[in-house]
């Protein structure tokens, strides 16, 4: 009676421990799903926190290789690394060496992420040809690092918040940028980095106090629940155009569920500014984004993901005849590269700054300059320290008479996740 009992309660107690580990395998496999949902459309924000969830369930490599990798989009590059360190297989060492050692060049230790690449990858000759970009920019960065360049920087703490600032246009001496702040209008939240969405903002200096004003909302019309960013004046500032991205609801079936950037144009009123208006160069499959305009608004260039390029993101280029815009053009392989290029900016003298992760440099993005000389772009040219940095620095921008520059970076030591700075020349 009493070995009966004992069988009994061994079976019930079996029975229970297989439910709650069924329970928990079915609880990992729901975190997971959703988790590779949010990853596959660009939510890392997200996407990392069903991933950590589904992390607790079971320790398993591949997810902490895709927690590394979350931890890289929203830009938390020491979270990143300790995650990298955290994989134990080799063969998946192997397959992240290249995002580790990028996350590691992020924090400054170029010897260090240069021993993480030739761990794996000894042999030269073997290398491809991405590892052996990023082993040649490493060594500039360590031959740079005593260069600096005749700028000094200046964080605009007055206008930077908690958030995210980028994108900065001095026009008519006024700043304007688009930041990730919290408003009243929008409460949204943007499931890539966890942040309300951008909205464009102004400031102007005050000469006498000899600090910036408090950032003003831009516009009703144009600012909206999703992200405007990346904007452009002509000449005469009657138009302005900018870059919106839709959010929209990601884990439905949509035949296109992902988030395209696209441009939009708008003219000046007496009251304000018209309501935007799809701009002809979008493509429905496509991101078009980031515009900048040269030489009497006749040239115009931008940034896409369209196929027939030479990255992930590339510059192109197109001209205005008479009221119509040719078919754009892409600036070529000594602009465009393998990664991503961003962000350019046109000044008056006809000067082409813009930022890239894979031409040679210190950190992530840097900001790059390169000219036009009979029909070709120079080899870009680096702006080197302080400008540059070991983290991401990007849409550099100067002002008409060319004696003001500001640009974006997320740097230590900032306000937000991203902060506005101003160069000035020494």
């Amino acid at each position: 009676m009493i070995a009966n009992k004992k069988i009994f309660l061994i079976a019930v107690v079996l029975a229970t421990t297989l439910s709650l580990a069924a329970q928990s395998e079915r609880k990992f496999l729901k975190y997971l799903h959703v988790a590779e949902a949010y990853y596959d459309v660009g939510e890392y924000s997200n996407a990392l926190n069903y991933y950590l969830k589904a992390h607790k369930r079971k320790k398993d490599d591949a997810i902490k290789l895709k927690i590394a990798l979350c931890q890289i989009e929203i830009r938390n590059y020491e979270s990143a690394s300790k995650w990298f360190k955290k994989i134990e297989s080799t063969a998946i060492q192997k397959q992240a060496c290249l995002p580790h050692a990028q996350s590691v060049k992020h924090l400054g230790n170029y010897s260090l992420s240069k021993h993480i690449i030739q761990k794996h990858y000894p042999d030269t000759s073997s290398t491809p040809y991405n590892y052996r970009a990023f082993l040649a920019s490493c060594d500039s960065a360590l031959k740079w690092q005593y260069k600096i360049s005749e700028y000094e920087i200046k964080n605009l703490w007055k206008i930077n918040s908690s958030g995210s600032e980028v994108s900065p246009v001095f026009r008519n001496e006024k700043l304007y940028f688009s930041t990730s702040r919290e408003t009243v209008l929008f409460k949204s939240t943007n499931g890539y980095t966890s942040e309300p969405f951008y909205n464009i903002y102004s400031s102007s200096y005050n000469e006498r106090k000899e600090k910036w004003k408090k950032p003003a909302f831009f516009s009703i019309g144009i600012n909206s629940k999703d992200n405007e960013v990346g904007i452009a004046f002509s000449s005469n500032s009657t138009d302005l155009y900018f870059t919106r991205s839709t959010h929209g609801e990601y884990l439905k079936k949509f035949d296109d569920n992902k988030n395209h950037l696209k441009l939009y144009l708008c003219h000046k009123k007496i009251l304000g500014w018209s309501s935007p208006e799809y701009f002809v160069l979008n493509d429905s499959s496509y991101s078009f984004g980031q515009p900048t305009l040269g030489q009497d608004d006749k040239v115009f260039i931008f940034v896409s993901d369209m196929p027939g390029g030479y990255g992930g993101t590339d510059l192109y280029l197109c001209f205005k005849r008479d009221s119509s815009w040719t078919t754009p053009i892409n600036l070529g392989p000594n602009i465009n590269t393998p990664g991503n290029e961003l962000y350019p900016h046109l000044d008056e003298e006809g000067t082409l700054f813009f930022s890239s992760n894979f031409h040679p440099g210190f950190g992530g993005y840097d900001i790059f300059k390169t000219n036009l000389v009979k029909g070709s772009w120079t080899i870009p040219e680096n702006l080197m320290l302080p400008i540059n940095s070991s983290y991401d620095d990007f849409s550099f921008s100067t002002s008409e008479d060319h004696d003001k520059a500001f640009f974006s970076s997320n740097r230590k030591g900032g306000k937000g996740k991203e902060d506005l700075y101003q160069a000035i020349l020494k």
